[in-house]
């Protein structure tokens, strides 16, 4: 594709553009717009797999009513998140602990569109170390 073909857009001269060096200037010439490339490799057949998983977890999110969404974002907020801020204020959206439920349903084999309710709490075990005998 030559510059002739790519889009283009030339920028108000009013407007002004920061540099490296942190310095304003105008810009001088239009910016050309070019769509990004796709990769040539479409995957392995298990990503390609997973991908159309993912790709069915979306669908089914998307076919949900409006008031069973609003159900799996008042379960998420007990969620907590795995980015920062680690903190009890932040919380995985109802989306991502829906989409979550389908793909660990899919791993078990019973892939299907899963129901709000909250997860039982797992039971918590402790053990006492006694002894430490070497060489066992």
């Amino acid at each position: 594709m030559n510059h002739a073909q790519i889009p283009s857009h030339t920028p108000n001269p009013r407007l002004l553009v920061f540099n490296r060096q942190h310095n304003l200037f105008p810009p001088q010439r239009p910016v050309l717009l070019q769509a990004k490339a796709l990769h040539p490799l479409p995957g392995t057949t298990a990503q390609l797999d997973q991908a159309q998983l993912h790709h069915r977890a979306i669908l089914a999110w998307q076919q949900l009513p409006h008031s069973v969404q609003l159900q799996w974002r008042e379960l998420a907020k007990s969620v907590p998140s795995h980015r920062p801020p680690y903190d009890n204020n932040h919380h995985i959206s109802g989306y991502n602990l829906f989409v979550s439920a389908y793909h660990g349903f899919a791993q078990l084999g019973r892939e299907h569109i899963p129901e709000p309710q909250p997860f039982p709490e797992f039971p918590s075990a402790a053990l006492e170390l006694l002894q430490i005998i070497p060489g066992t």
